[in-house]
């Protein structure tokens, strides 16, 4: 990565594939938790079989092409994919939500869960003319595109955010990056939320250099705290990622065009809890390049810019 004061967070083992006192401490604190172990790796082979079965090629056309931030609703549950509905619905992932919201298992509810990937390109090649165009994402959190209300406060956690890569970092580089919140008074993590696209009278933009540029003409203050709080952030490769009300970005920008394996799959999801008073929080997305599937509890962690 270009910026050295950037750091990669490692992967923690699991124990009986549970979140331990200590993940979900994180979780709840800093906004995110990433660990690996928590699936079967053979379901989650299979579902990368699936999904480059269902996706382009890297290097092709089409895949050229590919820059949306999720899979059209072409790969969501309930899927042709019994892996994907495995991933899903299974038991370890369920219990290390409702390990993160302190609730029973049936008291969650699945709002979304989605596999898309992440396609890399020369730094060069990722000043799209789209400002919808996720190749090159902003620092962000899921608001207000996932929100018809303002996301609650952060120690009232509604939702948990998954992120499962079934790329390894080493072979395609595609972390996410975040911003973990390092306390009550954290400056990057104010509410109510307005310093973002989206909010108010700033239009939504997803492409990063846009976006910001469009900040710093509409809002300067605004522009002037992004600047400040959301850039550099803290990149976390692989594997099993949860997120609450977070500042992030996903992966997908800087790719080398010879890198054999230029895409990140994803499997995102998200789960709320039931009856929950108020709108998911916010999640975090980065760029990197991989692909991943998203399966989400609601309750997203880290700060996403």
């Amino acid at each position: 990565m270009p910026d050295s004061s950037i750091a990669f967070v490692p992967s923690q083992q699991l124990s009986d594939a549970r979140l331990s006192q200590t993940h979900i401490h994180s979780w709840r604190e800093q906004g995110f938790a990433l660990v690996h172990d928590l699936l079967p790796q053979s379901l989650l082979v299979e579902l990368k079989h699936d999904a480059l079965h269902h996706y382009p090629a890297p290097g092709t056309e089409a895949a050229r092409s590919y820059n949306d931030f999720s899979s059209g609703q072409s790969f969501v549950f309930p899927s042709r994919s019994a892996a994907f509905n495995a991933v899903t619905l299974h038991p370890a992932l369920l219990q290390a939500a409702a390990d993160l919201l302190d609730i029973a298992v049936m008291e969650l509810r699945l709002t979304q869960s989605d596999l898309w990937p992440k396609y890399g390109s020369p730094d060069s090649q990722t000043d799209s003319d789209h400002e919808d165009d996720n190749s090159d994402q902003r620092m962000h959190c899921d608001y207000p595109n996932h929100s018809l209300v303002h996301p609650p406060q952060w120690d009232q956690p509604e939702a948990v955010e998954m992120i499962v890569y079934l790329n390894n970092y080493e072979e395609c580089e595609g972390a996410t990056a975040v911003v973990p919140r390092s306390g009550p008074e954290d400056p990057a993590y104010p509410w109510p939320i307005v310093q973002t696209p989206g909010v108010g009278d700033l239009a939504y933009i997803n492409d990063r250099r846009k976006a910001e540029a469009h900040m710093a003409e509409q809002d300067p203050q605004g522009a002037a705290f992004r600047a400040q709080h959301l850039y550099p952030e803290r990149w976390l490769p692989s594997t099993n990622l949860a997120l609450r009300c977070c500042i992030g970005m996903t992966p997908g920008i800087g790719a080398d065009p010879s890198n054999p394996i230029p895409c990140v799959w994803y499997k995102t999801s998200r789960l709320p809890r039931l009856a929950a008073s108020g709108s998911p929080q916010p999640t975090p997305d980065g760029p990197g390049r991989c692909m991943n599937p998203i399966n989400s509890w609601k309750n997203s962690s880290p700060r996403r810019r």
